[in-house]
């Protein structure tokens, strides 16, 4: 269907209402990054409920930042 590639990540709708999000290898994930990858989820999805598949690529990882956002979000 739809596939978007950013700096360290693709975002591709693969049917209605289920959004896969595939991070790059040896990439380190920022906030401002998963703060983007959010907001083009939301436009792929047209506003709808969607579903959120995460594939890590090999070596990724994210900043203490994003934890503690993670956290936050959860609560």
């Amino acid at each position: 269907m739809t596939k978007i590639e950013l700096n360290k990540a693709y975002c591709e709708l693969i049917e209605e209402g289920v959004i896969l999000i595939t991070y790059k290898n040896n990439v380190e994930i920022e906030l401002d990054e998963v703060i983007e990858i959010r907001n083009i989820t939301n436009d792929l999805a047209k506003g709808k409920p969607y579903v959120s598949i995460y594939d890590a690529g090999n070596d990724t990882t994210v900043t203490k930042e994003i934890e503690k956002f993670q956290l936050k979000m959860e609560l």
